[in-house]
């Protein structure tokens, strides 16, 4: 079961064991089976050049991936998960 907390500044997720990561969540600290990959995109810059900055955000399950233990994350920016 999937729990939704909206009341802090960033939104937070419960997850019990054995549920579905339903958004890429960064693979540190959390116990998951599942596929990882590292999270790139490009960025616009203030000097207008588009897509020309690469950046790295992390290590992370990919949605879909299960989660072996409950855990409460926070949802992030771009939508990344962590756990809380």
């Amino acid at each position: 079961m999937a729990t939704f907390h909206g009341n802090k500044e960033r939104p937070v997720i419960s997850l019990n064991e054995n549920r579905l990561l339903l958004a890429h969540t960064m693979a540190k600290s959390v116990n998951a089976d599942g596929d990882i990959e590292p999270l790139v995109g490009r960025e616009w810059r203030n000097n207008g050049q588009a897509g020309q900055h690469v950046e790295f955000t992390g290590v992370c399950f990919t949605p879909g991936s299960i989660l072996k233990q409950s855990a409460d994350f926070t949802i992030g920016n771009f939508g990344v998960w962590f756990v809380t």
